[in-house]
């Protein structure tokens, strides 16, 4: 099983924004809710199994995204790959972000959890990593301290 995510990490984090957030995804017409709590999400694929979990955290002001699948859907070039998958909960968080919160926009930490370093759990900026693969550094990132 394999995962992909990104970690929004806010200086503070409004009342409202993760309601939204979920009010917008629950209207994806391929996606079900297997489990929903307090401040996360369980969602499952209609026709793939790829399953998605979106996670507020109130403490630390961080809203967490990641999509889990099997390595064959992983080679799926499609709309309904995990990748697009992916793409479109970050475009509808980004689209909450810049209509109703727009004061937020830039203060956002925007992290990627590192496939490389997942035990150790370091994430990387994802302006950073934009960056590396710019000037053509697409090695792993050193392990944080």
């Amino acid at each position: 099983m394999l995962q992909i995510g990104r970690l929004y990490e806010f200086d503070f984090i409004p009342m409202g924004i993760f309601p939204r957030f979920i009010s917008r995804v629950l209207r994806l017409p391929f996606f079900k809710h297997k489990d929903i709590w307090r401040n996360a999400i369980l969602l499952s694929h209609t026709t793939l199994p790829i399953t998605a979990l979106l996670h507020y955290d109130p403490i630390s002001y961080c809203v967490s995204i990641f999509v889990r699948f099997f390595e064959s859907v992983a080679s799926t070039h499609s709309s309904e790959s995990p990748g697009s998958v992916l793409r479109l909960l970050l475009e509808i968080l980004e689209t909450v972000i810049e209509c109703y919160y727009p004061r937020l926009r830039e203060s956002t930490k925007r992290l990627v959890p590192c496939s490389h370093c997942y035990r150790v759990r370091t994430n990387i900026s994802l302006d950073s990593m934009l960056k590396r693969e710019a000037a053509g550094d697409a090695s792993a990132p050193p392990p944080a301290a």
